[in-house]
């Protein structure tokens, strides 16, 4: 007969529990010591193991649904069921915990020279601005602030952009100043958007052209 501890060293918890300890090692410390370019692999890869974990989860919870349903022996199909939802509902908390830790954490690494210090420069920071009454966000970089301004549009709304451009598109910051803008609905400035009413042309429009103008006073 199994006991009530022995019950809790499944498989399933264990890797449960595994995940939680090592995010709550991984947020607090290491993810500050990696680069930009790391932190958006390992949390992507991440979030698509337990993506697919939860949706195969899923997939196992109808077929033991559809088999409590037709079974005339419900109690073990319910237990199995129990199991599953308990389990899915694990992941898809853990799932939670990653993506609102990684925005609430992100940030964007200084620009160092050969000799591993930040440029004397240089500009490299994460802001938050008020455009068309909402906030949104700016990641800002480049070797010298001196250098000409380069506003990068993004597609959207949907995921952000700016972990691609920051690592494929370096050398951009050794000749601009390079504003990465997060507009409605994209990365951090998701929680801005009113599908009811911001998901317009105008909106969008409006919004570029008080931060184009915001650029240049700053820059100017």
């Amino acid at each position: 007969m199994k006991t009530s501890h022995s019950k809790l060293l499944t498989p399933k918890f264990l890797t449960l529990v595994g995940i939680l300890f090592f995010l709550a090692i991984y947020f607090p410390g290491t993810r500050a010591l990696r680069t930009g370019s790391f932190t958006f692999l390992f949390e992507i890869t991440m979030i698509g193991v337990l993506a697919v974990l939860a949706a195969v989860t899923l997939l196992f919870s109808l077929v033991s649904l559809v088999a409590y349903v037709l079974s005339k022996n419900r109690t073990g199909w319910l237990k199995r069921l129990r199991s599953q939802m308990i389990f899915l509902l694990s992941v898809v908390f853990l799932l939670a915990i990653i993506m609102a830790a990684s925005q609430w954490l992100a940030y964007t690494p200084p620009i160092v020279g050969t000799n591993g210090n930040p440029m004397p420069n240089s500009i490299a920071s994460l802001e938050k601005v008020e455009l068309g009454g909402v906030d949104q966000w700016l990641i800002i970089r480049g070797e010298d602030v001196n250098k000409p301004v380069l506003l990068f549009l993004s597609g959207g709304p949907g995921a952000s952009e700016a972990a691609r451009v920051l690592r494929f598109n370096q050398e951009l910051e050794k000749h601009f100043v390079v504003v990465i803008w997060e507009q409605r609905g994209c990365g951090k400035s998701y929680p801005s958007i009113n599908p009811k009413s911001d998901l317009t042309v105008e909106q969008y429009a409006s919004d570029i052209i008080e931060l184009t103008d915001m650029l240049l006073t700053r820059f100017d």
